[in-house]
């Protein structure tokens, strides 16, 4: 859950395949208001955040802060997914971190 006004939101993120990510891995970011417990599908809108992302090797993690601007108004859920080139991995099958804002609960 993040916080109405906005937060840092700590992750890990491991490469759990068996090829070293590639060098314009990005962190995508997108916000739709919804009451329901998740997304079905992405935001329209997806964006990138400001948050360099190492060429991990398959087995190594990193810790990272993603920094989250969390629309105002109703209640918010993120769909988080990384992208290579214009593809999120959720167009291959990775499911997306989902979180909800606490605004309205």
């Amino acid at each position: 859950v993040v916080p109405a006004d906005g937060a840092s939101v700590p992750v890990r993120l491991t490469n759990t395949g068996s090829a070293a990510w590639p060098a314009d891995l990005r962190v995508l970011v997108g916000w739709q208001a919804s009451d329901q417990p998740y997304l079905a599908t992405a935001p329209d809108d997806l964006r990138p955040v400001d948050v360099a992302l190492p060429a991990l090797a398959p087995g190594e993690s990193v810790d990272l802060t993603l920094p989250l601007s969390v629309p105002t108004g109703s209640r918010q859920l993120a769909w988080i997914t990384l992208a290579s080139g214009s593809t999120p991995f959720t167009d291959h099958g990775s499911p997306a971190l989902q979180l909800a804002n606490t605004a309205n609960r």
